[in-house]
């Protein structure tokens, strides 16, 4: 029973890791419709492949994630990508995934982690579908 268990809960991860790569690219592709995909730091290969690169999986996925978040913010269209303000939430989220790899306890822990990863999913998920904040300046 157990072995069945242990393999359920990797194809489950497995598949959610998948999901969570293919949304997060789906992402950056809208943040680039919405700001030039000029302005990211990282091309959009790296949503993938920055989690598999040992040491810089430590910083890649986050900072893509950050450029994803400021790529999508439309309040502000005529500033910089890299001038955007950053996005706590994706701060917490980062640190709760960071945390949850590098600590030993139990399933409770998760609750937490995967409660900032639903927000942070939904929040730029409306960003992304919602239009522009900033209105344009009336023609003279």
């Amino acid at each position: 029973m157990g072995r069945v268990l242990s393999w359920a809960l990797l194809v489950g991860f497995v598949g959610a890791a998948i999901a969570f790569i293919v949304w997060m690219n789906r992402a950056r592709h809208n943040s680039e419709a919405i700001t030039s995909d000029q302005q990211h730091r990282f091309r959009n290969v790296w949503v993938f492949v920055g989690w598999f690169i040992p040491i810089e999986n430590f910083c890649i996925p986050y900072a893509v994630r950050q450029d994803i978040w400021r790529g999508s913010e439309r309040s502000q269209p005529m500033l910089g990508l890299q001038h955007r303000e950053t996005s706590g939430l994706v701060l917490l989220w980062w640190l709760c995934f960071l945390l949850s790899n590098f600590s030993i306890s139990l399933p409770p822990k998760y609750a937490f982690e995967l409660t900032v990863f639903a927000t942070m999913i939904r929040q730029l998920n409306a960003v992304q579908v919602s239009g522009p904040t900033a209105s344009p300046a009336p023609a003279a």
